[in-house]
C-alpha cells in the first residue's frame, strides 16, 4: 500500500515522458469515455492523476511540488490535509467537484448522457475516497509496468547528464527533448541512450544466467529497448498516429 502511494508521485514525469496530450476536444471526450483499468489507457489514468494531484494541492493551499514531496515521505493525501490543518474529505470534496464540473460540461455539449455521467462521477467518486485515504488509485499492472520504466528512464537520464530528474522533467515540460537537454549540460543523446541500453543489457544479461530468458529473446529485448530509447532521446515522446486531419504532431 505504501508503494503505491510513492507510485502516484511519478505522475508528472510519467506525463512528460509517456503522456502525448492530443487536441483539447479529443483529450476531453477520451477522458470522459474511457474508464479506469482499460487496455491501452494509462494516459487516460495519468491525466486523471495528474488533475487530483493538482486540485488536492490547490484545495490545502500547497505548491503542487511541495504536495507530491509529502507524498513521496509515505503519506496519504488524508495525511498531508491533517497536517495543513484540513482533512481528508475536504479533499474528496473537491476533487469530485473537479470531475461533477467536467461531466457537466460534458452533458451540456451532448458528449455524455446525463445517465452515464452520473455512472462515470460514481465510480471516480469511490476511487478519489479510496485515493485519499489510502494512496491507492488501483492502477492497472500494465500502466504501473509502463511508469516504473518511465519514472527509471528518466532517472538514468537526469544522471548521466549530470542534473536532478526534477530539473530535467522541468526542461522537458518547457519543450525540450532529451536530446537537447543533454547538449545544454555538455553532454549529448547518444551518451543518454547508452545508459539506458547499459542499464538494460546488465538486467537482461541476469535474466539471461537465471534462466529466465533466452539469449535470443535477451537481444531481442535489448534491440528494441535500444530503438525506443533513441526515440524518446531525440523526440522526448513516443510516436503515435494521428488522427485523420491531422496537420501537425501532437504535443
Amino acid at each position: 500500500m505504501k508503494t503505491r502511494t510513492i507510485f502516484l508521485t511519478v505522475t508528472l514525469a510519467v506525463l512528460l515522458s509517456m503522456v502525448v496530450v492530443p487536441t483539447l476536444a479529443f483529450a476531453q471526450e477520451n477522458e470522459l469515455h474511457q474508464d479506469h483499468g482499460k487496455p491501452g489507457d494509462c494516459r487516460h489514468q495519468a491525466r486523471i492523476a495528474h488533475r487530483w494531484l493538482a486540485v488536492s494541492a490547490e484545495t490545502l493551499g500547497m505548491d503542487k511540488s511541495e504536495f507530491i514531496k509529502s507524498l513521496q515521505s509515505r503519506q496519504t493525501p488524508a495525511q498531508i490535509a491533517e497536517a495543513s490543518f484540513s482533512n481528508g474529505q475536504a479533499l474528496i470534496d473537491a476533487i469530485i467537484a473537479a470531475e461533477a464540473d467536467l461531466l457537466a460540461q460534458a452533458v451540456d455539449k451532448n458528449r455524455l448522457t446525463q445517465e452515464k455521467a452520473d455512472e462515470i462521477l460514481a465510480r471516480r467518486s469511490e476511487r478519489a475516497t479510496e485515493w485519499v485515504n489510502t494512496g491507492d488509485r488501483g492502477m492497472s499492472k500494465r500502466c504501473h509496468r509502463k511508469t516504473r520504466t518511465a519514472r527509471h528512464r528518466l532517472k538514468i537520464a537526469a544522471e548521466t547528464v549530470g542534473i536532478d530528474t526534477t530539473d530535467f522533467v522541468k526542461a522537458m515540460r518547457e519543450g525540450q527533448t532529451p536530446a537537447e537537454i543533454a547538449i545544454a549540460n555538455n553532454s549529448n543523446g547518444q551518451a543518454i541512450v547508452d545508459a539506458i541500453v547499459a542499464d538494460a543489457a546488465e538486467r537482461l544479461a541476469q535474466a539471461v544466467t537465471d534462466g529466465k530468458l533466452t539469449k535470443e529473446d535477451a537481444d531481442a529485448r535489448l534491440a528494441e529497448i535500444r530503438a525506443k530509447a533513441t526515440t524518446w532521446v531525440e523526440h522526448g515522446r513516443p510516436e503515435r498516429d494521428k488522427k485523420p486531419g491531422d496537420t501537425k504532431p501532437r504535443a
